[in-house]
């Protein structure tokens, strides 16, 4: 879930990643995380803060499609740019 509260921050040293903090209740427990993205290439991070944004501001955003070879887990795909194997 997003919370307006949420905040991206650039990553320390790159223009390809992002991180935020968070309430994770994946262990049915909450805690507050600091979560990381990282992309091949600063466009792929800026299309990422878009989005993020838009789902902080409750808009309605497209699908994002995920990577069409995971099962094949090359590094990086080249066709999409997915990191898969991180």
């Amino acid at each position: 879930f997003f919370h307006p509260q949420m905040k991206l921050q650039p990553n320390v040293g790159s223009d390809k990643s992002w991180i935020w903090g968070a309430q994770d209740f994946a262990d049915e427990e909450v805690k507050s995380e600091i979560f990381c993205v990282k992309f091949t290439a600063p466009q792929f991070a800026q299309q990422f803060k878009e989005v993020f944004e838009k789902a902080i501001r409750g808009e309605t955003i497209e699908a994002i499609p995920v990577c069409h070879s995971r099962s094949r887990c090359p590094r990086t795909c080249s066709r999409c740019h997915f990191d898969c194997c991180s």
